[in-house]
């Protein structure tokens, strides 16, 4: 969130930057009631988006998907997009993993830089919900890199990741 706040304050100079933090900050419990439920919104709906570009990319890649939650605890879960019985290459994974950071960045900033009070301040989530959910997708991307050139991807009837590299020739 800190990076969001100083891109805002970059883009937007510092009284600009202040004051729309100021406007947008809860001054009796009523409006902190309602702020806090809109960004919460926010939040729940940009999740939805940010999984529904993974959806979306891995069916136009011609996969056979689904949409799963791992929920451990009330504070701890986890949704995934998975892709069954089908064979991902390692560039297909990345595509699949990178979409919302490569669709939702641009347009972040871009209304991060043209939009009035509210755009700003849901820009400023979208761009911080979507990069904590591209640290997971930032991970999957490095690890492929990390596994041998030709290694294949293929989720389970649970929906568990295995991996298939080739053998290496003596």
């Amino acid at each position: 969130m800190l990076a969001v706040s100083a891109l805002i304050f970059a883009v937007h100079g510092a009284a600009d930057a202040l004051e729309l933090f100021i406007t947008f900050v809860p001054h009796n419990p009523a409006a902190f009631a309602l702020y806090t439920g809109w960004i919460l919104s926010l939040v729940i709906l940009l999740v939805v988006i940010h999984e529904s570009l993974h959806i979306l990319a891995a069916a136009l890649l011609g996969y056979d998907v689904a949409l799963q939650v791992h929920i451990n605890t009330r504070l701890d879960w986890m949704v995934s997009v998975v892709t069954f019985g089908d064979f991902q290459t390692r560039l297909e994974t990345a595509v699949i993993a990178l979409a919302p950071l490569a669709l939702f960045t641009p347009f972040g900033i871009v209304a991060l830089a043209v939009g009035g009070e509210g755009l700003v301040i849901a820009a400023g989530v979208l761009l911080a919900v979507n990069a904590a959910g591209a640290v997971l997708d930032v991970r999957t991307v490095l690890l492929m890199l990390s596994l041998p050139s030709g290694t294949l991807v293929r989720h389970d009837d649970t929906g568990r990741e295995q991996y298939y590299a080739p053998e290496k020739n003596s």
